[in-house]
């Protein structure tokens, strides 16, 4: 998409809360996440989406029902980098004495 196209874009999302590009052929869905990385979270047939929208009878739920079943990798993969990350910080603590190592563990990621 050239330029000029995701600027109009992201000036859209600051806005609202998606933005539905189409030739009525195919679409792609973007949420607030492209004022960050410019990509859509959806892409489809646009046929696939007009039936959606007619079964749900809200467009904007259409969408965030669309938005909730798209799978986010990225988010999955930083989330659980990010909680190796903390589980290491935590191997640091140092308990009081009479704790068997599974009940440090499990301290550790519950409490």
């Amino acid at each position: 998409m050239e330029s000029s196209g995701r600027n109009q874009v992201k000036d859209y999302l600051r806005d609202y809360e998606y933005v539905v590009l189409t030739n009525l052929v195919e679409y792609a869905l973007f949420n607030r996440e492209a004022l960050v990385r410019f990509e859509p979270f959806a892409r489809g047939e646009f046929a696939d989406l007009y039936r959606e929208i007619r079964q749900v009878a809200d467009p904007w739920e259409a969408l965030r029902r669309i938005e909730d079943r798209t799978p986010r990798h990225g988010l999955d993969r930083r989330f659980y980098e990010d909680l190796k990350r903390w589980y290491a910080r935590l191997t640091e603590v140092r308990f009081r004495e009479g704790l068997s190592e599974p009940e440090k563990a499990e301290k550790r990621v519950c409490c």
